[in-house]
């Protein structure tokens, strides 16, 4: 199926360029530096926090106000289906993205079976179905950057929160991930085979973890060590290796260093295809998170000092009874406990139990009001006719005629299918093998209700270790064996030292530390960065409280005082260049949270645009010299030369000049032959960019050469011999610019959500770039040149000044409008008009080589 087919494994690949140093050949120059040209998005890692819908308030959005059909909102927030029917959520306004959705993640919590359907061009029509946890990933013809979403409900069903993680086109590569997994030195693969019953919802099933590769028993997979003595360094999550999965340790068996582990793991959706996951493992002083509450849908392992009120109900026969907790066992003496809230209805009750002298043990399947016509599963050391049996009431109404041994534990095991179907099976204590007695009774009805257990009224003890309910399917998923030839592999995990993820999915520091910092996880381009550029998001009363410091080796020196938004150059030694980058946030306060974290990195690398080679050049004239200086600021200082006739020298024509993309050179008169042009960093002459190809320098020339090089290369001002023609002040010939560009234009007057209006530029982007199908159906794209700075000036938003801060610091406002717009008339029929606003425009750009003719301050 196609959306099957955009289902990845987790991580962001991010596909980086080489860089130029040093070059020889005026071609081959060209060459390299061609090739370290990558877009925006490659250049940049923006950490930002997820979408997240919560049923309180603590996160940025709740569920309020989203379209309801079948459904309702809870007193706590939460969606709630009705008892007869699927209900649906669903987000009214699409969250506008930056760029064109690359990716997401989504993952939510429920009860019940929800499923979610996804849209990234903000129309409804566009739906596609994900898997909790599972990543997908986009591209054309669905790219779009509208991330809307609906989520379906089965009868009495219930939505508590959703998570949305996502990456797209201007540089967003995620969350800043999650804080249980820090320090997690290696993480296993484990692929979970689904099941022909269909997809399964809140599954709970047994991951079989061998310590080493001489581990004795049943494993679904051996390690070769690196676990903790305890395995309190375990943790499990679903696909995109971040959203954690509860897990409960079992047991262990066998002799360390060889042993076996039994964990049950809550996944939260299964497809009939299977999917996925990760187990993470080696931290030391790891804190275990193993918890029965949280994978099982009831459990009671009966760990306090007393019997937990607000889970049971206690019931005893005659004044000699008693319901007692002690070392971790529960004793019923002539009483019975039943479920104060939780109610059962299928799948399985399994609890492990022993029954004294002539006793019974008595699990309870379905408690009534009255008690008098209770379904109970009944395990006696008599061998009476009762031995193994379901009872209804005061009637027996299956047997298996083997009894038990006292003071023996035994694992018991009911089965209750959607039709009423009662399995009762008995196991030795360990709950392996096959069942040692077995029997079946048709109740009848699956209606929920309460469980409990209970001991005779004959005053013998019935003691319980644990009980517990979870979901049963027919075949079970199963660990597939695939998953014992996959070798562990590193983690490439952000660290957390008395940081945590707020519920909004920002970073803060713990309330009670005075030392709070964050390290993000490696980042990696495929070139040295020369150039590199934070910027970040904080409250603004709070932004001096946020120190950022970057490295740039793995391991390596952390670089401190970056000013947000400001560039710093390995060129200027103000660091090393390197190619394995992590930023740290070191937090001064309580109370700051970081929203957001761009790291922009360049490899300093520099084109020359023009003369690239072949032209013709006429001494004595001017000419513009283009170039692209990336990631440079427009007041840092290049030096321009040139060489010519196969030297080695180079000739300076203009030191320290402004990386405005471009410079008007007055060819020396009297030079002559062929030459090559070379724009350099001017703090590091190592790093230039230099003609692909020769171009000519004449001298004496005719008036028809002067005209064909003016065409050619952009005469600024013409100097002709005067033995031709007396000296005069000719017209300026246009320029070539520096490079192409599309314009994203709003069209129609009906603002958007976002504020723009007809003529609008919404968004300026290298041509070429993956435009969404909405952008693409409502918007018109125009294509020009531009220098990379004009492109720049285009996409600055308006601001209003809303304070002064500290520092005497101006504090803005943005309108997330732009500056400019762009002149609509005579450039888009009524018919296209009408397109637009029906999303149906053909998407062609539309050519303009004055730009600035048509664009206009708003």
């Amino acid at each position: 199926m196609e959306k099957m087919r955009r289902f990845l494994s987790i991580g962001i690949i991010l596909i980086m360029a080489m860089a130029a140093i040093f070059v020889s050949a005026p071609a081959e120059a060209a060459k390299i530096a061609e090739a370290a040209e990558t877009s925006d998005a490659q250049n940049k890692a923006i950490f930002i926090r997820p979408l997240i819908w919560r049923a309180d308030s603590s996160a940025s959005y709740s569920f309020k106000g989203a379209a309801l059909e079948n459904a309702d909102l809870a007193t706590d927030g939460s969606v709630r289906s009705y008892d007869t029917s699927n209900g649906t959520v669903e987000l009214p306004n699409p969250y506008k993205t930056d760029g064109s959705v690359t990716g997401l993640s989504a993952s939510w919590s429920f009860t019940g079976k929800v499923t979610l359907e996804v849209s990234i061009t903000g129309s409804s029509k566009d739906y596609v179905e994900v898997i909790n946890g599972v990543p997908v990933t986009y591209k054309e013809p669905y790219a779009g950057s509208g991330i809307k979403w609906r989520a379906t409900l089965a009868p009495n069903s219930t939505l508590t929160d959703l998570k949305i993680t996502y990456s797209d086109l201007s540089g967003v590569v995620g969350s800043f991930g999650e804080s249980l997994l820090s320090g997690f030195g290696a993480r296993k693969w484990i692929y979970v085979k689904g099941s022909a019953a269909g997809t399964l919802f809140n599954y709970q099933m047994p991951i079989r973890v061998g310590e080493s590769q001489k581990s004795v028993g049943t494993c679904d997979f051996k390690l070769s060590g690196g676990i903790l003595s305890d395995f309190a360094d375990i943790r499990f999550t679903a696909t995109d290796g971040e959203t954690i999965l509860p897990h409960y340790l079992e047991s262990v068996t066998g002799k360390a260093p060889n042993r076996t582990a039994v964990f049950w793991v809550n996944i939260p959706e299964i497809p009939k295809n299977g999917l996925p996951i990760y187990m993470y493992y080696s931290k030391t002083g790891a804190s275990d998170l193993s918890s029965g509450e949280k994978v099982f849908d009831f459990f009671d392992d009966f760990g306090g000092a007393l019997l937990n009120g607000k889970k049971w109900k206690t019931v005893l026969y005659d004044k000699a009874g008693s319901a007692s907790v002690k070392d971790s066992i529960l004793s019923l003496t002539r009483a019975k406990i039943t479920s104060a809230d939780y109610k059962f209805a299928s799948g399985l009750i399994e609890y492990k139990a022993r029954a004294s002298a002539s006793g019974s043990s008595e699990g309870i399947i379905r408690a009534t009001s009255s008690g008098n016509d209770d379904v109970i599963a009944y395990s006696s050391v008599s061998s009476s006719a009762s031995a193994h049996s379901i009872t209804k009431g005061s009637g027996t109404k299956a047997n298996d005629p083997k009894p038990i041994s006292p003071d023996a534990f035994y694992t018991y095991k009911i089965y209750c299918d959607d039709n009423g179907d009662i399995a009762f099976r008995r196991y030795g204590e360990d709950g392996s093998g096959t069942a040692q007695a077995e029997t079946e009774y048709l109740a009848g009805s699956s209606e929920a209700s309460p469980i409990g257990l209970s001991s005779s009224i004959i005053g013998e003890t019935m003691s319980c270790d644990w009980i517990r309910t979870r979901k049963a399917a027919n075949p079970p998923p199963q660990v597939d064996t695939r998953t014992a030839s996959m070798a562990p592999e590193a983690t490439n995990l952000p660290e957390f030292y008395n940081v945590s993820i707020a519920p909004d999915g920002g970073l803060i520091p713990s309330s009670d530390s005075s030392e709070s910092y964050y390290i993000s996880r490696l980042i990696s381009p495929a070139f040295d960065a020369r150039i590199i550029k934070p910027s970040w998001d904080v409250d603004l009363s709070d932004e001096e409280s946020v120190s950022i410091s970057i490295a740039v080796k793995n391991g390596g020196k952390f670089y401190s005082d970056w000013k947000n938004g400001a560039a710093r150059y390995a060129s200027k030694k103000e660091f090393d260049k390197g190619s394995q980058l992590r930023w740290k946030a070191e937090f001064g306060s309580e109370g700051i949270e970081l929203k957001k974290f761009s790291l922009e990195y360049r490899p300093g690398t520099i084109r020359v645009v023009m003369p690239k080679g072949g032209e013709t050049l006429t001494s004595g004239a001017s000419y513009s010299i283009f170039w692209e200086a990336a990631g440079y600021d427009p007041k840092y200082p290049l030096e321009i030369s040139y060489s010519k006739d196969d030297s080695e020298d180079f000739e300076v024509i203009a030191a320290k000049v402004d990386n405005s993309g471009d410079y008007a050179w007055n060819v020396p008169a009297g030079v002559s032959g062929k030459a090559v042009m070379k724009v350099a960093d001017y703090n590091d002459k190592s790093i230039y960019g230099i003609s692909e190809d020769y171009f000519s320098i004449v001298s004496g020339v005719t008036a028809e050469t002067k005209v064909r090089a003016a065409e050619e290369v952009g005469v600024i001002e013409s100097v002709t011999p005067a033995e031709e023609k007396p000296a005069e002040t000719p017209k300026a010939v246009e320029k070539p610019l520096a490079g192409m560009y599309d314009l994203l234009i709003k069209v129609g007057d009906n603002p958007s959500p976002d504020g723009y209006k007809d003529g609008d530029i919404v968004m300026v982007k290298p041509a070429g770039y993956l435009w969404g199908a909405e952008e693409r159906g409502k918007f018109l794209i125009v294509r020009t040149y531009l220098t990379p700075q004009r492109a720049l000036e285009l996409m600055q938003p308006d601001e209003m000044v809303t304070l002064t801060g500290k520092s005497n610091r101006k504090v803005t406002k943005t309108l997330n409008k732009r500056k400019y717009r762009f002149n609509l008339q005579d450039k888009i029929t009524l018919q296209e008009r009408a397109k637009a606003a029906q999303g149906h425009l053909t998407g062609n750009a539309l050519e303009v080589k004055d730009i600035a003719a048509e664009t206009e301050k708003k």
